[in-house]
């Protein structure tokens, strides 16, 4: 995997309460985030079920199961319903 590849930057506190609010109250969110495999920019429609740190990251799990490390993160919005 490419993370390793360069230094994590951690994301704006502001951020986290909304990315833990979402995940505590099971609320959709759009995403657009930046692929390290392909290099792709990748925009989706998504629950996050978790958060956790790893080697000094931070990371959120999709319902897709896929692990986003958050410093790929470029935009995140809750979706109304």
């Amino acid at each position: 995997m490419k993370d390793k590849a360069h230094t994590y930057k951690p994301i704006a506190c502001h951020l986290h309460d909304h990315i833990e609010s979402s995940i505590v109250k099971r609320q959709r969110v759009h995403l657009t985030y930046d692929d390290p495999d392909t290099g792709k920019t990748i925009s989706c429609n998504t629950l996050l079920t978790d958060w956790y740190v790893k080697e000094g990251a931070e990371y959120v799990v999709l319902d897709n199961h896929k692990h986003l490390r958050l410093d790929y993160l470029r935009a995140f919005h809750v979706i109304e319903d």
